[in-house]
């Protein structure tokens, strides 16, 4: 293990770093997600299932109260590492974020990102069949309830010229070898800032990358956010654990299977 401690004066993070060459590197890949059921029977099922394309006319809108985002807006410890498929980002501190989704607090233990690649858009979900440019996926939990999935989709805006993200990915260059672990103090508000909507979609699933978790509940947040080129770019150059650039990480979508509803907070 190697340690890199100083202040970092980007956009992103602030605090010590800690580099470690002992992070998990998953033993799958999305080209061969079709075979991924062999080992992971849940990936092999075909419902419940996520991703969507969330089809806005066909959903169901009800009256309700809107998602509470808990210690978002508050520093954050992370441990960032390229898992050889993509990014994820682990709550590692004290203070962890938390939803409140009808009156059950959830604790987020981990974000993922899936990105674009080679200029095709590379969100795992859709709206009416648009995709976005990157997805932030949080998972959220709970003892007795169970495991929440809150996605938001993100399009590149040609206006916002600063990225959130390009600073995390450079701190160990252009293409972050799969297994380091980065550890730093986020700055308050990003992850908060990412959510941009108050009305948002949800539906039973599971998680999206092996081993399949189910069920849970995925909750897509309604819109899309604006992020900067600069943020796709990088994430774009990013290598598998055979160092080749990673082609994809968006699993495919299945819309056959259950309702989709739309809460519009009152």
């Amino acid at each position: 293990m190697r340690n890199i401690c100083k202040i970092v004066f980007l956009t992103l993070i602030v605090g010590c770093i800690s580099v470690q060459s002992d992070g998990d590197v998953y033993d799958y890949t999305y080209e061969n997600q079709d075979n991924w059921g062999d080992k992971y029977e849940q990936c092999g099922a075909d419902d419940p299932y996520s991703p969507r394309d969330i089809q806005t006319a066909l959903s169901i809108p009800k009256l309700e109260r809107s998602l509470v985002f808990l210690k978002f807006d508050l520093p954050a410890t992370v441990e960032a590492y390229n898992t050889g498929n993509f990014i994820e980002l682990k709550f590692t501190g004290l203070i962890l974020p938390q939803i409140i989704f009808y009156d059950v607090i959830y604790t987020c233990d981990k974000m993922r990102i899936h990105n674009r690649h080679n200029g095709a858009p590379s969100s795992e979900h859709s709206f009416d069949g648009k995709k976005g440019d990157m997805e932030f996926q949080y998972y959220c939990h709970n003892e007795i309830h169970g495991t929440v999935a809150v996605a938001v989709l993100a399009k590149i805006d040609l206006n916002i010229k600063v990225g959130v993200l390009a600073s995390l990915v450079n701190i160990v260059g252009n293409c972050i070898v799969p297994g380091v672990r980065i550890t730093a103090i986020v700055q308050p508000g990003i992850f908060l800032n990412l959510i941009n909507r108050s009305d948002f979609y949800y539906y039973t699933g599971c998680e999206t990358s092996p081993p399949c978790q189910a069920p849970i509940t995925f909750i897509v947040m309604a819109g899309m956010r604006g992020i900067a080129q600069a943020d796709v770019d990088i994430l774009a150059l990013l290598c598998d654990a055979n160092g080749k650039q990673i082609g994809t990480n968006c699993r495919k979508q299945n819309n056959s299977h259950g309702e989709i509803i739309h809460v519009i907070p009152q």
